[in-house]
């Protein structure tokens, strides 16, 4: 497990910055979390602009423990300064 900072999302900001500059069009992203922070990821993801196709799954217990979206094919007009397209 990973300490994720007080509100949970240290991580997840640059982990999603990282993961959408190294996925092609079309790649997917997975990132389990914490039952708390299910809705912030989801945000997180979703307005970073690099991905389309948030969802948010549960766990076999039913809670809240993993969100996936796709890399937009568009994603290089659209995405932060620093981070338009795949630079490989």
């Amino acid at each position: 497990a990973l300490f994720g900072g007080t509100d949970g999302l240290a991580v997840i900001h640059p982990l999603v910055a990282v993961a959408a500059r190294l996925l092609a069009p079309g790649g997917r992203l997975s990132v389990e979390h914490d039952d708390t922070t299910g809705a912030e990821v989801a945000a997180v993801v979703s307005g970073h602009g690099g991905f389309g196709t948030v969802e948010r799954h549960t766990d076999l217990a039913g809670r809240p423990r993993f969100v996936t979206a796709t890399r937009r094919h568009d994603a290089g007009a659209d995405a932060p300064a620093g981070e338009k397209g795949n630079q490989r």
